[in-house]
């Protein structure tokens, strides 16, 4: 570890190489967890093991160090922007099978990142230029035979291995090659048998076993036999079970293990698995138990499975399984139930979705059809659209004939969503209708007003807003007559938005007020945030404060209920880059107005510089208050922060000091003849303008400030002076 942490702190490319089982993950792992707090940026940990397909290599890094899926730009070119000169340590873990994916994005990485530092592990070196190899010895004798009877104590209940079996422990260990998770697997069977017995079966097992494998590293072979030997001594339920869930990529629960077995006591024979160390127990981060095969031992496995002749009917039930679990979970985000909770969940079974639909790919039937589609909502909340659009392209084209109309009209609707993430307008528009002929073919009124919905949704996007509004107008007539309030309620709202961008606030705002008061009475979350919205871009455009930030606020509410599931409001930002800029919260106005760049740019909307426009005039305010000087950096932080941070500073009170700034010079010189006790008639002769002006400005002063009465303005001016005076 000492040596290790040196060339790793002075070396940018750093491999450990070894045998199966020879420690190289659980090395890099506590190297990582201990450089970790020498890179100022910190540590990231990407487990290949799970990957099964060299095109998601990117994407794998990529979700690992959080970088959004842009469509913009390449997965490589968003790692390398996100990146840039930061200081930090990236641990590679399991690259043996995707080396060639690999090898090239970390020279890219490497090349445009000069303090990026990368920690692989892999049976090969990646073979690129500056690498440094380091390999993993076995253990030395003592090492070895202390972790032997640590495993051995945790195996059995009674203390088995004493100084009489010194002698034995030591030969065990050097039959193994010091290779430790050999030594493992053989103290786990100290629950059944001495170490003398261990050492006699390993004397006749090992030779023999060897010889099977066709390996020029001796340690190899060491590994595979000891694996092979291991499982030897497993009743045939045990190997049955053991085989079976070698399919799992990246762990399981114990439904999954249900789900494949065809055993009739599966928690006992996963229990005897988990004793004899080839199996591995732990709880997740909600307490419910893991379990999880280290590579090595589950490649065995898989092997074992493909001689059984039982794999294909295993991976049908398992595909089958993570079916349900997609289905399941789609529910549940469409119901908007515990999403987070949801969507974690995805995240820990990513391998065996992945594996799944790369099996299903190959199968004749629709069940990649309808893995990928049920998956479709997740990806594009949690931001794997390129990844997701993929995927459902992919079986959208194996299955263009599948005799389920209804099953291709959703999955097409779904494409739809991923291709609009994209801003790949004409792929969205051509999914759309697609599918709402099917929808038409299948005489489902429904099914035809949300595709009515969504084409208005792109018609706006693409700036078509006479369109848009008559679309969303058709959507809800049908929602209407069919009595599906909830699909009513977000018609309205999106025709709402539509009619408020085209300029016909009145109109807009009699739907909204109508789509708003169904959101009340059905739930409709989603309806709610765009109804709101759109009274937030008239309140943008009337220059009322209070309003605005009443509807943000509504607005904010609701997006900390949805816990994520809502793709991030770039419309919000714009409206709250007013709210703070009329309030004189200039810096936080740049900010916002960063983040609203960010996404404009991310998700290329035309919704995003209608309402820019609408507020270039606040944020402009803004900008000659703080100076050019400091404006990129405000920009720039605001680019970076997350959504609650956002929220936190788009409702941010103003201080005085701020609050003063919100008023025009006039509006200061007319509050402060209100604090003097003179009337409109007196503020309007004496500086000599209308009386209807001067009420004007008293309502916009009050509006700002957020006062219902004229003596709020006094008592406000009066607390603004050092002495309690005025300052004229």
């Amino acid at each position: 570890m000492t040596e290790l942490a040196e060339i790793v702190e002075e070396s940018r490319l750093v491999t450990l190489v070894g045998a199966p089982g020879c420690g190289k993950t659980r090395l890099g792992l506590e190297l990582g967890a201990l450089l970790a707090g020498r890179f100022s940026a910190g540590m990231h940990v990407v487990e290949f093991a799970s990957v099964v397909d060299p095109s998601l290599v990117g994407s794998t890094v990529a979700a690992a160090l959080g970088v959004d899926d842009r469509p913009d730009r390449s997965v490589e070119d968003a790692l390398v922007a996100e990146l840039g000169p930061s200081e930090v340590l990236i641990v590679l873990d399991n690259c043996e099978h995707m080396v060639g994916a690999i090898a090239p994005l970390v020279l890219r990485m490497l090349g445009e990142c000069p303090s990026l530092h990368i920690l692989a592990t892999s049976r090969i070196s990646l073979g690129l230029q500056g690498e440094r190899v380091r390999h993993v010895p076995p253990l030395e004798l003592e090492p070895a035979t202390d972790l032997f009877r640590d495993r051995s104590g945790l195996s059995a209940r009674d203390p088995v291995v004493d100084a009489t079996d010194h002698d034995v422990v030591e030969e065990i260990c050097r039959r193994l090659d010091g290779l430790p998770l050999a030594i493992e697997l053989a103290a786990a069977w100290t629950r059944m048998l001495t170490p003398s017995e261990i050492l006699a079966r390993l004397e006749g097992a090992l030779p023999l076993l060897r010889g099977h494998v066709r390996d020029a590293d001796p340690r190899h072979r060491t590994m595979a036999a000891t694996v092979d030997w291991s499982y030897s001594l497993l009743e045939p339920v045990e190997q049955r079970l053991f085989e079976q869930v070698s399919v799992f990529m990246g762990g399981f629960d114990f439904d999954a293990a249900q789900a494949v077995s065809t055993g009739d006591d599966v928690l006992d024979d996963l229990a005897s698995l988990v004793a004899q160390s080839l199996v591995l127990a732990k709880p997740d981060s909600a307490g419910a138990m893991r379990y999880t095969l280290l590579e090595p031992v589950r490649q065995f496995g898989e092997s074992r499975l493909a001689i059984s002749g039982n794999g294909e009917t295993t991976r049908r039930q398992h595909a089958d399984h993570y079916l349900d679990v997609a289905l399941r979970c789609d529910a549940e985000l469409r119901n908007g139930r515990r999403p987070g909770a949801v969507l974690g969940r995805l995240e820990v079974e990513e391998g065996n979705i992945r594996a799944a639909l790369a099996w299903a790919r190959e199968q004749p039937d629709d069940l990649g059809l309808r893995l990928s589609t049920a998956m479709a909502n997740s990806w594009a909340i949690r931001g794997r659209v390129k990844e997701g659009r993929a995927w459902l392209e992919e079986m959208l084209a194996l299955h263009t004939e599948t005799a389920d109309r209804r099953l291709r009209a959703s999955a097409l609707g779904r494409a739809s969503r991923l291709a609009w993430r994209q801003r790949d307008y004409p792929a969205t528009g051509a999914f759309l209708e697609e599918s709402l002929a099917i929808e038409q073919e299948l005489g489902d009124a429904v099914g035809v007003a949300r595709r009515l919905r969504s084409l208005g949704v792109l018609a706006m996007a693409r700036g078509e807003l006479a369109k848009a509004s008559q679309l969303c107008q058709q959507s809800g007539e049908i929602f209407r007559g069919e009595g599906d309030l909830y699909g009513l309620s977000l018609a309205l709202a999106f025709q709402g938005m539509t009619l408020q961008l085209s300029g016909d606030a009145a109109l807009a705002d009699k739907c909204v007020r109508e789509a708003l008061e169904l959101n009340r009475r059905n739930g409709n979350i989603t309806g709610a945030l765009y109804g709101l919205g759109s009274m937030a871009f008239g309140a943008v455009a009337a220059g009322d404060m209070v309003s605005l930030r009443g509807f943000i606020s509504q607005i904010a509410e609701l997006l900390r209920t949805l816990d994520g599931i809502h793709e991030d409001p770039g419309w919000l930002w714009w409206t709250a880059v007013a709210l703070a800029s009329g309030e004189g919260r200039y810096d936080a106005a740049v900010r916002l107005a960063g983040a609203a760049q960010n996404i404009a740019e991310r998700d290329g909307l035309y919704l995003h510089e209608q309402l820019r426009r609408q507020v270039l005039p606040w944020l402009e305010r803004a900008r000659a208050q703080i100076g050019p000087a400091k404006t990129g950096a405000l920009s720039t932080d605001g680019a970076r922060l997350t959504l609650d941070e956002l929220l936190d500073e788009a409702l941010r009170e103003p201080s005085d000091d701020e609050s003063h700034a919100a008023l025009t010079p006039r509006e200061l010189e007319i509050a402060e003849l209100v604090a003097a006790g003179l009337t409109n008639r007196e503020i309007a002769q004496q500086l000599v303008i209308s009386r209807r002006t001067v009420e004007s400005h008293v309502d916009h002063i009050k509006r700002k400030l957020g006062f219902a009465r004229r003596a709020r303005i006094v008592a406000w001016v009066l607390g603004r002076a050092p002495d309690g005076s005025l300052s004229r």
